[in-house]
C-alpha cells in the first residue's frame, strides 16, 4: 500500500509574535486591495466595451435610417417621373389622333 500512516497527532496551541502577525495582516490587507484594484479595473473596461459596442451600433442604425430615406426619396423620385412620363404619352397619343 502507498502512502502514509499517522499514529499520532497533537493540536497545538501557537502563539505568533506581534510582529509576525502584523506582517500578515498587512499582506492580507494588501491582496485585498489588489483585488478590489482587479475587480474595479475590469469593470471600467468592461464599461467602456460596452459603451463603445453601443456607440457602434447606433452608428449602423442611424445609417441604416439614412440609406432606406434615400432609397424612399429615390423610388419616390422615379414614381413621380414615371407618372409624368405616363401622361405626357397619354396627351402625345390624344393629340395625334
Amino acid at each position: 500500500p502507498w502512502g502514509i500512516r499517522i499514529f499520532r497527532y497533537e493540536i497545538a496551541d501557537i502563539t505568533v509574535d506581534l510582529g509576525t502577525r502584523e506582517a500578515m495582516e498587512r499582506q492580507s490587507n494588501a491582496e485585498r486591495v489588489r483585488r478590489a484594484e482587479v475587480l474595479e479595473s475590469e469593470g471600467y473596461r468592461q464599461r467602456l466595451i460596452n459603451q463603445s459596442e453601443g456607440d457602434r451600433q447606433s452608428a449602423i442604425n442611424s445609417a441604416q435610417g439614412e440609406a432606406e430615406s434615400i432609397r424612399l426619396k429615390a423610388q419616390a423620385e422615379a414614381d413621380r417621373i414615371r407618372v409624368l412620363a405616363e401622361a405626357h404619352a397619354g396627351s402625345t397619343r390624344v393629340a395625334a389622333s
